[in-house]
């Protein structure tokens, strides 16, 4: 239901996608340097080029088209579609190995598949906390990716064929990129009282946790020699939130970020208003409101309304907002100092986060790539 837009990139790299849709390659384009026009990408090209380029770090798992090769640019978005809000699980189970007839389909016993697996580890609030990875081999892996889900959400269901996450993890999984989910205390499969965040930075604790216990062996390898592999982070929402502040806290861990509608600013004066806001969206009427406030697809949010895993109705603790709010006023606050190259994609109709916080966000960051896509016509 998609058809492609002319891409109009400027400054760091402000581009527009697609209509609404789970994000796909043609999402994935970063930021190239100086002036100048390009024509649509080459044949077999996903993704626009554009923006203040810097390192012109390449998306993850997507094949990228040029935009202008200096400057200002003019390039051309892949008819994929663009982004909308849906819940449910992953095209992967046991093993992924790539699809026949693709660049990795080399032949019987040249790549090993991904292995998938999933547990719990125990944070210091002795809270169990639900994860999962599909990994290759060290020696195979191009890279490694972790997801951070929205508030709310929660990270990919095997146990769902029609789950939001199944074109992000094929398209990484074809391209050999491991893959890490954690569903954040109190969401998803983790435990918790539902919906109720311990703190921001508790939150931030448990992943960075999470992350350097997944980095270890791959910095083991890269000490005796072997080439290191570069880590990103996916996260969407209050996902983006944690991202961020993880990228400013150890600048040096991350190659990249990739954000959707990230909370990176409050939506209010004050936590009250924010509380309101978001209290009316999940109220505990039983009619879903937040559904209608995500989603632009009827299907998507029915797809929501029967997930069992997302936060579906409640009313938003004060507690919470607080902990969101001052996050957001936090991170506000240091956009300047983020240095890692960040990829941030947007719907223009978001009402639960304005896309102008993710346009003043790309254009305050530190480093000379960073890149965001707006989704015509797209919503949360």
């Amino acid at each position: 239901n998609a058809t492609p837009l002319n891409a109009r990139t400027r400054g760091r790299g402000r581009g527009r996608g697609a209509a609404s849709g789970p994000p796909s390659a043609a999402a994935l384009g970063r930021g190239t340097r100086g002036r100048g026009r390009g024509g649509p990408p080459p044949p077999g090209s996903l993704a626009p080029r554009g923006g203040r380029g810097g390192r012109g770090m390449p998306p993850v798992g997507a094949m990228v088209g040029r935009g202008g090769p200096r400057g200002r640019g003019r390039g051309f978005v892949g008819a994929g579609p663009g982004r909308g809000r849906g819940r449910g699980a992953g095209p992967v189970g046991g093993d992924f190995c790539p699809p026949p007839g693709s660049a990795l389909a080399r032949g019987p016993g040249e790549m090993q598949p991904a292995r998938f697996q999933a547990g719990f580890f125990v944070n210091s609030r002795k809270a169990k906390l639900f994860i999962q990875k599909w990994v290759f081999p060290e020696a195979e892996a191009r890279g490694l990716v972790f997801l951070l889900h929205e508030y709310g959400g929660h990270g990919p269901n095997n146990d769902d064929d029609n789950d939001y996450y199944k074109p992000l993890l094929h398209l990484l999984l074809t391209e050999r990129f491991n893959v890490y989910s954690l569903d954040f205390e109190g969401h998803g499969r983790s435990e918790g009282e539902r919906g109720a965040m311990p703190t921001f930075d508790q939150i931030v604790k448990d992943v960075s946790f999470h992350v350097h216990k997944e980095l270890e062996p791959f910095v083991n390898r890269a000490a005796r020699g072997h080439r290191a592999r570069p880590a990103f982070v996916y996260g969407e929402g209050l996902g983006g939130a944690v991202a961020t502040k993880l990228a400013l806290a150890e600048p040096e861990t991350f190659a990249g970020l990739v954000m959707v509608a990230p909370r990176l600013q409050p939506t209010g004066d004050e936590p009250s208003v924010f509380a309101r806001t978001l209290g009316r969206v999940w109220g505990g009427t039983g009619e879903y409101r937040w559904v209608d406030a995500a989603f632009s697809q009827e299907a998507a949010r029915e797809h929501a309304r029967n997930d069992d895993l997302a936060l579906q109705d409640g009313t938003l603790r004060l507690k919470t907002a607080n902990a969101i709010v001052g996050a957001e006023k936090e991170l506000a606050k240091s956009a300047s100092s983020v240095a890692v190259p960040v990829l941030v994609l947007h719907g223009s109709e978001d009402t639960l986060v304005p896309v102008e916080h993710s346009r003043e966000f790309v254009d305050a960051v530190a480093t000379d790539d960073a890149t965001l896509l707006e989704y015509e016509g797209a919503w949360h």
